[in-house]
């Protein structure tokens, strides 16, 4: 009787522990969605098109890279389709700039 009462006391637990842990993935994700396409952070898959080729490709601004700009950049536009274009043209992820923040150990930004 006392397993069947343990038995459900971690079963409780386990649900709210999945329950915590997807409140705070959608959380995380949240942040991460651009909050418009002014300025942006592309991410590129490593067998695709380079981040930084992805963003000149769709006219977008460069705002600074993280290493060789290869597979996460920061660009800019005032394109309505600016997010659209850079899918279009490669990038696997288009993020908000706070992803690119959170790695500024790396920047190498343009007129630094």
């Amino acid at each position: 009787m006392q397993s069947d009462h343990q038995n459900e006391s971690e079963v409780g637990m386990s649900f709210y522990m999945l329950v915590f842990a997807l409140v705070f993935l959608c959380m995380s994700l949240a942040t991460l969605v651009p909050s418009s396409a002014s300025r942006v952070a592309i991410l590129s898959a490593p067998w695709s098109t380079a981040a930084i080729d992805s963003a000149v490709a769709a006219e977008g601004a460069l705002l600074g890279t993280i290493g060789n700009g290869r597979y996460l950049v920061v660009a800019a536009s005032d394109k309505p389709d600016f997010i659209e274009q850079l899918y279009n043209h490669g990038a696997l992820l288009v993020l908000s700039p706070l992803i690119f923040d959170a790695c500024r150990s790396g920047l190498n930004a343009f007129g630094e």
